[in-house]
């Protein structure tokens, strides 16, 4: 992660206490810059960084707000659960849940996890989502492994349609005020 802020941070206005780290594009060699970098508004993102900067605050016991874009590109903001994998965010819903339906016809999303301890601190992981499992017995032990994290009953998803995808980084973008 880039600890010190970035002097053109400072220079553009923007709050100096993110810490940015850009995860380029599967099979991308060599640095990678940023749409924001290339207007100027922040510094080169390192390519070696991944989700292992974050995962301690990632396996806390919160919550994520996923966003997802609607039939018309309006944006459809819900709470989730979550489990932090090697380099992925393991999600899972039930077939018929709006944000689900999103996915199919638009892959991109960002899922925001806010510190409920600090109100300044949160992570935000935008990227592609990739379907895993649909309608099997995999989804439903997907659910059921994340909702024991949670504290909550396991055996509330038996019997339903479940569908697990991963959201795989392209972005992470951590602040700590």
């Amino acid at each position: 992660m880039v600890n010190d802020p970035l002097p053109a941070i400072g220079a553009k206005g923007l709050d100096p206490d993110y810490r940015i780290i850009q995860i380029p594009p599967r099979g991308h060699r060599g640095p990678h810059v940023s749409p924001a970098r290339s207007a100027g508004l922040i510094g080169l993102m390192s390519p070696q960084m991944n989700l292992d900067s974050v995962r301690p605050f990632l396996e806390g016991p919160n919550r994520a707000v996923l966003a997802t874009l609607g039939p018309t590109g309006e944006p459809h903001v819900v709470v989730v659960d979550y489990l932090a994998l090697v380099d992925t965010l393991l999600l899972n819903g039930r077939y018929d849940r709006r944000w689900v339906s999103n996915l199919r016809r638009d892959p991109r999303a960002t899922a925001l996890v806010h510190d409920p301890r600090a109100v300044g601190h949160w992570v935000s992981i935008g990227g592609s989502v990739e379907l895993m499992s649909e309608g099997d017995d995999a989804s439903i032990e997907d659910a059921k492994t994340m909702s024991r994290r949670y504290g909550d009953d396991p055996e509330q998803f038996n019997g339903q349609r479940r569908v697990t995808r991963h959201l795989v980084p392209e972005r992470v973008f951590e602040r700590i005020s």
